[in-house]
């Protein structure tokens, strides 16, 4: 295989190449919003310069605690253009490790999802020395919200263009990009290291796996899009409804073509499934 890159040209592909008006789409007050793959290069590139205006810099740690939505990923690929490292929890674990991560990885800031972790984990990250601040991604009364960084990354976007550019062509395949912490059913969880690399080559596999396929979507639009995250099992319980998933992943493929999908009571594919969701995993044919 040849050498694998970072993450940080897959804005300029996605600008280039998958060029679509629902690259993404959250739930959010009960509404679908969904984000166009412009909206999402803007949202990274103002966290990125947001980051860099704040101080922080190549190597320093950022900690994400949400569920799925479209701003973990803004956050994801912002954090990854100017080479820091990502460090995404579960929002379901106990105080305990909440502390033990966030003392082990040292974040520099930390994103919850909302007011109920805010809560959470404010004490716990006054407590650790590295944390300069937690933000929301919802609106919490007297939280520092994403939206901040954002907001600053668009009015200094012009003085950190070049900055930004310089960092996200150092940034190199082996460089560490995300801690990932293991459940820790065997004690505390333990942080897996992985590099650029690790996370391309999975994209890569999947693409060769699912024969997905560059700037083009089979006749029918939105009839063949279809849900590429749902929540684990734990996360949504046997019998949920899958509207109270907050997030889903539009990808183009081709007509006729056999994916791996929980199995739905019904078929209808496109932005908001009304069936149930099961464990068991199964072919879904995609009509």
């Amino acid at each position: 295989m040849d050498e694998i890159p970072s993450k940080c040209p897959v804005c300029n592909a996605v600008k280039e190449k998958f060029r679509m008006e629902d690259a993404l789409a959250g739930k959010e007050k009960g509404i679908w919003v969904r984000y166009s793959s412009e909206q999402y290069i803007d949202n990274v590139n103002n966290i990125s310069c947001g980051l860099l205006a704040l101080g922080l810099k190549k190597g320093d740690k950022v900690a994400t605690i949400s569920n799925n939505r479209p701003q973990w990923n803004f956050i994801d690929m912002g954090v990854a253009q100017v080479g820091i490292i990502h460090v995404p929890i579960y929002p379901t674990i106990s105080k305990e490790e909440y502390e033990y991560i966030l003392k082990d990885c040292e974040p520099s800031l930390v994103f919850v999802s909302e007011k109920g972790l805010y809560e959470k984990i404010k004490p716990i990250a006054d407590a650790v020395g590295t944390v300069k601040d937690v933000y929301t991604i919802n609106e919490v009364e007297g939280a520092k919200n994403l939206s901040d960084i954002i907001e600053l990354g668009r009015k200094s976007s012009e003085k950190y263009e070049a900055e930004l550019s310089r960092i996200k062509d150092s940034v190199k395949a082996g460089d560490f990009f995300t801690l990932l912490y293991t459940s820790g059913t065997t004690g505390f969880p333990k942080g897996v290291m992985l590099c650029h690399n690790n996370v391309v080559s999975n994209f890569k596999a999947t693409a060769e796996i699912h024969d997905l396929v560059r700037n083009r979507r089979p006749e029918g639009g939105e009839a063949s899009t279809v849900n590429a995250h749902p929540l684990p099992p734990h996360e949504v319980g046997e019998g949920a409804a899958v509207e109270q998933i907050e997030f889903h992943l539009v990808v183009p493929v081709r007509p006729g073509h056999r994916l791996r999908c929980p199995p739905l009571a019904g078929k209808t594919i496109g932005h908001e499934f009304r069936t149930p969701i099961v464990k068991v995993h199964h072919d879904l044919r995609i009509q």
